[in-house]
């Protein structure tokens, strides 16, 4: 054989060996034996002596000492503002505020209005300035007083969208030196708390911030007089993201991210019919939570060394993405230069299909996911960087964002959402997918950050009516597939379940999400309406009554 043909073979040989190996090595980031430790770290954090983690209980507490404790194991480094811990105070819910009314000596006892959520606690006595357009140049001094001002029908809609009436209110009233806000309704507006909610969660006024209702109301417009408020704010809850650092001296910094909170007993967002029960959540997000550790071993070798990694487990997620949130407000933030974030949030139930959303965030994305190997399931991507996780805090900060996800599922936000049910193998298949996309992307730089359609470019649907329904966000064709009901609720009633894929809510096709949110907007409680659903390859419509 000529000694170049050979020496060519031979080194080809060679090359595909190596290439072989490394895919190998690839493949073994984590290898079966992390599933045990994967196991382990979800029994704990999904235990019932953790009371389902919601914030400001003894059990989240507990928690984020075992967080503090595994990044220390992993060999991180403490990065908050107190060693591992970043503590900040949870919004409070208005309807907790204590309100007490006294209009011209009077006890208002009808008062039926609420404190706003961004409302100062105190008193107030003195007169009452009443304006009955709003109009933020009017030339007045409010020193001392209280300024009542009438909503308008266009205020509502217009705060719906920013919130431009209220809150420019309420800052001119600051600067004219009034003492309270009052929003006055002679017009039937009657918003709800959600109608006074800020961009900012965490924007507080010196203000005391009522909203009147109608009898206080017309009592203000009708002449106002001698005004004492007393408005009370309840003790706030502390809570802390867990924050670590792998230090490779690098420029760019890589975030991974998952929240550790879930919802403890009594949360509202739970979809228990028997209340007081614990919420362990290990899917959500004892999961994620322990992928961080698993990932943090894994990071510090010298494959990676590309970039620097902050693991961050978030608290209050559940409450409004509250931790994320002050996070990327915070001092902290701004010192890192960040190259991307990747988010985990419910991770332990992989059958067939891994959701990851946020492609459309950076043209990196695509083709980097294209190229991994997925074990034996699929991948569906979609490019939104916002939902409903902690990864849609750092895409509103321009920076490129991956949110994994393994589906929603029955238990889903119920007790029954235990350790027993997660898919380990799976969870490390994830894990292993996500390494190797963070290695592929060592040596590439910094990626380039891309705005995605969003909610935020169209008016957002304003529901006065729920179906009911659990959706199943992995399935990808035409309509909306349930994956559960709701008891008690109109999808429930109508005999919908499971596996049904809703085709049309009244005149209104649903192929989508988009139109289904579009659709469901469009009624009231108290209509009824066909619901054409296609079930076991069959059409069929149900008449659902929205009450």
């Amino acid at each position: 054989m000529n000694n170049k043909i050979f020496s060519k073979l031979f080194n080809g040989i060679v090359v595909g060996i190596l290439i072989l190996y490394a895919v190998e090595v690839r493949a073994q980031w984590l290898s079966k034996s992390a599933e045990k430790r994967l196991q382990r770290h979800v029994a704990f954090l999904a235990s019932d002596k953790l009371e389902g983690r919601e914030p400001g209980t003894d059990g989240i507490e507990k928690a984020a000492r075992y967080i503090a404790s595994e990044f220390k194991k992993a060999g991180l480094k403490p990065a908050g503002d107190s060693l591992w811990f970043q503590y900040f105070e949870l919004p409070v819910n208005p309807s907790d505020y204590k309100v007490n009314v006294h209009l011209n000596g009077k006890v208002w006892a009808d008062f039926k209005g609420f404190a706003l959520p961004y409302s100062a606690s105190g008193e107030f006595t003195g007169a009452v300035y009443y304006m009955a357009q709003p109009d933020t140049v009017a030339r007045v001094s409010l020193g001392g007083m209280a300024l009542a001002v009438e909503l308008k029908p266009l205020a509502t809609h217009q705060a719906h969208h920013r919130h431009p009436d209220y809150l420019d209110m309420v800052r001119w009233a600051e600067r004219k030196g009034a003492k309270a806000l009052i929003f006055v309704d002679n017009h039937g507006i009657q918003p709800g708390f959600s109608e006074f909610k800020t961009t900012d969660k965490f924007f507080r006024t010196s203000l005391l911030c009522l909203f009147a209702g109608p009898g206080l109301s017309k009592a203000l417009s009708d002449g106002g007089g001698q005004l004492h408020l007393t408005v009370r704010r309840p003790n706030p809850v502390r809570s802390a993201n867990v924050i670590g650092f792998w230090d490779n001296k690098a420029p760019t910094t890589v975030v991974i991210g998952a929240h550790y909170d879930h919802l403890g007993r009594n949360h509202p967002g739970s979809r228990s019919e028997v209340p007081g029960q614990i919420h362990n959540g290990a899917d959500d997000n004892a999961s994620g939570t322990a992928g961080l550790f698993a990932l943090a071993r894994v990071l510090r070798r010298p494959e990676f060394k590309g970039n620097n990694y902050l693991f961050i487990a978030f608290t209050a997620e559940e409450s409004g993405l509250l931790g994320s949130a002050w996070f990327v407000r915070s001092p902290l933030f701004s010192k890192y230069t960040f190259n991307y974030m990747l988010n985990m949030d419910m991770i332990g139930r992989l059958h067939q299909q891994l959701a990851i959303s946020g492609v459309g965030t950076s043209p990196v994305w695509g083709n980097n996911i294209n190229t991994l190997r997925t074990e034996g399931f699929t991948v569906k991507t979609s490019a939104s960087g916002v939902g409903p996780s902690d990864h849609t805090s750092f895409y509103y900060k321009n920076i490129p964002v991956l949110h994994f996800f393994t589906g929603l599922h029955e238990d889903y936000h119920k007790p029954s959402d235990d350790a027993d049910k997660i898919n380990y193998a799976g969870m490390r298949q994830v894990l292993n997918l996500m390494l190797d996309l963070v290695a592929t992307l060592n040596n590439q730089g910094r990626l380039p950050f891309e705005k995605t359609r969003d909610q935020e470019d169209t008016p957002t649907p304003r529901f006065k009516v729920t179906l009911g329904i659990m959706p199943d966000y992995l399935y990808d064709g035409k309509g909306i597939r349930v994956e559960g009901v709701v008891p008690g609720k109109p999808a429930d009633k109508a005999g919908l379940r499971g596996g049904d894929i809703i085709l049309a809510i009244g005149a209104h096709e649903t192929p989508d999400m988009t139109t289904y949110m579009k659709a469901l907007a469009s009624f009231e409680k108290g209509d009824t309406t066909p619901v054409r659903v296609l079930r076991n390859g069959a059409e069929q419509v149900m008449e659902v009554e929205f009450k």
